[in-house]
């Protein structure tokens, strides 16, 4: 039933956990609970990403974006719609899951690929 759970979910987006976008120029928050939408600034968001949820009991729960409306002023400024799936806790007891949970929490958006790439550069030069 795992694959039923996540329907829709782009196994190579990104994983964005709401807890830490939370500054300005890269936010995602829930803005309507009930109506299952998010809003935020940030250019790589997009359909088909997983979104982790702190709750107010200290569990995570993960959803999936099921769309993406950017604005036009400013231009990273989205509203979108998502889908709750499970607990993160229950889903990482499945191995598949976890596979993929590992596999889409590694950086992936350009800024965070643009500090990779200065960190690694500063260390090389460092070392020399």
């Amino acid at each position: 039933m795992l694959w039923w759970k996540l329907r829709g979910l782009n196994k190579k987006g990104n994983c964005w956990n709401l807890s830490q976008h939370k500054y300005w120029g890269n936010s995602i928050s829930v803005w309507d609970w009930e109506n299952k939408i998010i809003d935020g600034f940030n250019k790589d968001i997009q359909k088909g990403d997983m979104i982790i949820i702190p709750m107010q009991s200290g569990k995570q729960a993960v959803g999936i974006v099921t769309s993406i409306k950017f604005e036009n002023d400013p231009d990273d400024m989205f509203f979108g719609k998502f889908r709750v799936v499970d607990y993160l806790d229950s889903l990482l007891c499945n191995e598949k899951f976890a596979k993929i949970y590992d596999y889409m929490k590694q950086p992936t958006s350009r800024y965070q690929k643009q500090q990779d790439v200065f960190y690694m550069r500063k260390d090389f030069y460092n070392r020399q």
